[in-house]
């Protein structure tokens, strides 16, 4: 099975960005809930018993991919329409988070691209 790379580095950034939030007390809200999808994304693509039991799991994923992109890029949207400004003497300023955010978003790009070109 070929194995889909940048996955790890989504996760990571997902830790990364949960870490960063919980050491500025600005809180996690709903964030350990990305792993979800993440997991369902990886089982369907690494594990061929699940492949054979669910047709069109290539599907499943780029909806996945899709979805996590966009909620992702809300995210951003909105914290460019509330101002870069408001948390800059903390230790993870708005302007870091928005890097961190548009960095997952390209994974999830990249993972799409490469679930149409991956068999």
């Amino acid at each position: 099975m070929p194995k889909v790379p940048d996955a790890e580095n989504d996760i990571l950034m997902c830790i990364l960005e949960i870490v960063r939030l919980s050491l500025a007390n600005l809180g996690i809200g709903l964030l350990p809930f990305t792993f979800v999808p993440l997991t369902i994304a990886g089982a369907l693509r690494c594990f061929g018993w699940v492949k054979e039991r669910i047709q069109g799991c290539r599907w499943v994923n780029m909806g996945i991919w899709i979805a996590l992109a966009v909620t992702n890029g809300v995210k951003i949207a909105e914290e460019v329409k509330e101002g870069t400004g408001q948390r800059k003497g903390t230790k993870y300023p708005e302007s870091d988070e928005i890097t961190d955010v548009s960095v997952m978003i390209g994974v999830y790009a990249a993972l799409m691209v490469l679930e149409i070109w991956i068999p």
